[in-house]
């Protein structure tokens, strides 16, 4: 990619060369997804200062550039928010565990950071619908015998693994989860942070512990009123997924707060956090508040931390939902 290209395509997209930003403060981000040989894609907005005579321009979402062009560096409009976080649960089943034991393997690592905070649920081909299925649940099983791994659930003592886990008390409020499903952003419900990663995230969880995550914005879901006999969770994500698409939350939490919290169920709370991903939030999340410590205290021994958010908080975005 020439400079001429990124000057060309500034001027087609009138994006006007800042000189008066103050980059003083700002941190050098190398932050980059790699789409191809060579090639990056911006993942984060970006202002580009051109080392050569210090001016300024706005360089979109998503726009493609070389990492290794010359007499350009990229800094955020914002200090970058990284974080390394400890984690209390990682979570798999039978299709996306395979693939992070495999990675484990190549990592030659002695075995997981944690066998009792490690979940293997088989809970998507079982009983077994081919060979190929039962290889998979065969690999599961054998890593979770080799590893001693406290909470791995077979035939028999399986079920839908984000309904199982909460009702084992695995997840409680102020943990940090991953889980190689994208629906592991249910237990927000509890008040955790949890989210679905890739497998070989997964692998990197079990074999250490930790997990890296750019922290994300947020949006305000402002709950009201009482809803009608027949309302349900369900109803109430998917018309906000209706309002907002199904990439308005992207890589953003998702916060459910408001007196109209008081009328949802555990199990509406749940369907909600989990379709979080739906409008491709990060995560979905709730306040704890008197019924979610009854959940937790009739399904967990573990102790649990609650988190709320600050009384200042900044959020891209608020709605409010009137569930009357």
């Amino acid at each position: 990619m020439t400079r001429q290209y990124i000057d060309d395509y500034l001027q087609e997209n009138q994006i006007i060369i800042k000189d008066s930003i103050d980059i003083s403060d700002m941190d050098l981000l190398i932050d980059f997804a790699r789409i191809g040989v060579g090639v990056a894609c911006v993942i984060k907005n970006f202002v580009r200062e051109d080392l050569e005579n210090g001016t300024l321009v706005e360089i979109p979402l998503g726009f493609p550039i070389h990492k290794r062009e010359v007499g350009f560096a990229y800094k955020t409009t914002t200090k970058p928010s990284k974080s390394l976080a400890e984690l209390d649960l990682v979570l798999g089943n039978d299709i996306t565990s395979p693939v992070a034991i495999h990675e484990m393997d190549k990592m030659k690592v002695n075995g997981v950071f944690d066998k009792d905070k490690v979940a293997l649920v088989l809970d998507h081909f079982v009983p077994n619908k081919d060979i190929k299925s039962a290889e998979h649940c065969k690999c599961v099983r054998e890593f979770a015998c080799r590893h001693d791994i406290t909470n791995y659930f077979d035939v028999g003592e399986m079920g839908i693994e984000h309904a199982l886990l909460p009702e084992k008390g695995l997840t409680v409020a102020g943990d940090v989860i991953i889980g190689a499903d994208s629906h592991t952003c249910t237990y927000g419900a509890l008040g955790a942070f949890s989210t679905g990663v890739g497998s070989t995230d997964m692998a990197a969880g079990m074999a250490t512990g930790k997990a890296w995550f750019k922290v994300p914005s947020a949006i305000k879901f402002n709950i009201v009123g009482k809803p009608d006999k027949w309302i349900s969770g369900k109803d109430v994500i998917l018309h906000i997924i209706g309002m907002i698409g199904v990439d308005g939350a992207l890589y953003k939490s998702m916060e459910f707060v408001g007196e109209g919290i008081k009328y949802l169920s555990m199990d509406d709370r749940f369907t909600i956090a989990n379709m979080a991903i739906e409008a491709g939030g990060k995560n979905g999340i709730f306040p704890v508040d008197d019924l979610t410590r009854a959940y937790m205290k009739e399904h967990s021994k573990r102790p649990f931390v609650e988190y709320e958010a600050d009384a200042d908080a900044e959020y891209d975005e608020e709605y409010t939902i009137d569930l009357s």
